[in-house]
């Protein structure tokens, strides 16, 4: 196994309330920092979207480009939400940096819930 997966730092958003409910590829993702391409707010409705690349892309079956996850964000707190996430990409210890998990509450820095997680096909 490669050292380099071994170090790597993944950011996981799960956007479904029960496990049950976690029973397909757009319910939870797991994605490698390296993959994250940037974010975008709209401070009126409290929406963030992450941008990833889709590991899916390079299938010969899968026409994905990218990968976005959803996030509810609390009123104001879009820059400090990405401000938090770069310092917890760059010096954090954790491997895994959970954006929202709805089945375990558990929410990066100022997020409420995550959303929803899509796949754009063009």
């Amino acid at each position: 196994m490669s050292s380099n997966i071994v170090s790597s730092k993944f950011i996981y958003a799960r956007h479904v309330s029960s496990l049950i409910q976690d029973d397909h590829h757009v319910d939870s993702v797991l994605f490698p920092v390296e993959s994250f391409r940037g974010m975008r707010s709209d401070v009126s409705t409290g929406l963030c979207a992450f941008f990833f690349e889709n590991p899916q892309q390079y299938e010969p079956t899968v026409a994905m480009n990218s990968a976005y996850i959803f996030l509810e964000v609390a009123t104001g707190s879009e820059k400090e939400v990405s401000i938090d996430l770069a310092n917890e990409i760059a010096f954090g210890h954790e491997p895994i940096i959970v954006l929202a998990d709805n089945v375990t509450n558990e929410y990066f820095t100022g997020v409420v819930s995550t959303l929803g997680i899509a796949q754009d096909t063009t």
